[in-house]
């Protein structure tokens, strides 16, 4: 996401970087896994605290890579 603000334009975003922050969902789509699957993680009771959100999106990455094992 840092990288989207640094560089606003699409065309000014280095090659192969995507322009938004939805790599961790990108990767559970990529496993075949709706996001509402039963097998991620839900979502933290306190939604849209920084650190939960981070320790969230880990739990996230960790359980795409699962499936995708």
């Amino acid at each position: 996401m840092a990288m989207a603000q640094l560089f606003p334009l699409v065309e000014r975003v280095p090659d192969g970087w995507l322009h938004t922050a939805y790599d961790v969902l990108l990767l559970i789509e990529s496993a075949g896994v709706r996001a509402d699957d039963p097998r991620l993680p839900p979502p933290p009771p306190d939604v849209h605290h920084a650190l939960a959100d981070a320790r969230w999106a880990r739990e996230l990455h960790r359980a795409a890579t699962r499936l995708l094992a």
